[in-house]
């Protein structure tokens, strides 16, 4: 998931779930799991934002 992130800058949550080939409900629990411990951030408002890596988990 971060590699996925880490290629594209910023997705939304259906978007990961496409590219992993997993349904919705697990991406979007394994990014908040990644949200609580510091490796991505949520920009933008609940209906648009999308998910991105901190810039210190940057490769």
């Amino acid at each position: 998931m971060l590699a996925v992130l880490g290629e594209d800058g910023g997705l939304r949550a259906p978007d990961i779930a496409k590219r992993l080939k997993v349904s919705v409900p697990p991406a979007r629990r394994d990014l908040a799991a990644l949200k609580r411990q510091g490796a991505v951030r949520f920009v933008g408002s609940a209906r648009a934002g999308h998910y991105r890596l901190r810039p210190e988990q940057k490769p």
